[in-house]
């Protein structure tokens, strides 16, 4: 089911992934790549690229459940820029999507680096997200960075 979920949400790039939705899919990926690799070597089979066809199908759903999973791990996704440095980026950002799931971002739907518009992820820092309406302070559903309005119950105080 878990792996199913996976290729279901190949363009999702909202929402979290826990370890285990993360992990099971890209382990099982490898084994196939494996396995794929291992019947071209022993068949002595014409289709020498298929491991090399595998992985790039695999590579798109891999980048969208690796972008929830650091996003349920709240980390910020500046840290894709890692994969940049070839080698040892790819251990770091597999170290970093190894990280247990925050606890705080799950229950209040926020990241552990500010709070966020569910739109566009933007850290509303200088802003306090409150429920209530009934506070004498300044109030707005949009967003200030994209505009767009916030969920109900969700709004933006400014401080002035």
């Amino acid at each position: 089911m878990v792996y199913l979920d996976f290729w279901k949400k190949t363009f999702t790039y909202t929402g979290r992934d826990k370890k285990r939705e993360f992990w099971l899919p890209f382990l099982v990926n490898i084994l196939i790549g494996i396995g794929l690799f291992v019947f071209v070597k022993l068949t002595h089979s014409s289709l020498t690229h298929l491991p090399l066809y595998w992985a790039g199908l695999a590579f798109i759903p891999t980048i969208s459940s690796a972008v929830r999973r650091m996003r349920d791990s709240g980390t910020p996704m500046t840290f894709f820029l890692i994969l940049l440095m070839p080698i040892l980026g790819l251990l770091v950002l597999l170290i970093i999507l190894s990280y247990d799931s925050d606890s705080y971002s799950r229950s209040s739907g926020n990241s552990r680096n500010g709070q966020r518009c569910p739109y566009c992820h933007y850290t509303l820092s200088g802003h306090v997200l409150v429920g209530s309406i009934q506070e004498t302070r300044v109030r707005q559903n949009r967003c200030p960075h994209c505009g767009k309005t916030l969920p109900s119950g969700l709004r933006v105080q400014i401080r002035r």
